[in-house]
């Protein structure tokens, strides 16, 4: 039963790579690296070799719209 478990555990923990790293953060971080360089970055076989990376800008700019939210929040609550 324990090796079943485990089995299953890492099939959810590969879907939720793929699926969220692999395949959502990865495009909106190809679409927010094309937008800041101006369509410049990333091109070609490269951003296949770069996942990671453009995933993690993905992953940085959700975090900022997040915190912007957050601060847009907070100073509507104190200005009223």
């Amino acid at each position: 039963m324990h090796d079943v478990s485990d089995f299953i555990w890492e099939v959810i923990k590969m879907i939720i790579y793929v699926i969220i790293w692999g395949i959502i953060l990865y495009c909106i971080g190809y679409a927010v690296a094309w937008a800041f360089t101006l369509g410049k970055y990333p091109k070609g076989p490269r951003s296949q070799r770069q996942t990671n990376l453009i995933s993690g800008a993905g992953l940085l700019f959700l975090v900022a719209v997040w915190f912007g939210i957050a601060g847009y929040n907070n100073f509507i609550r104190t200005a009223q």
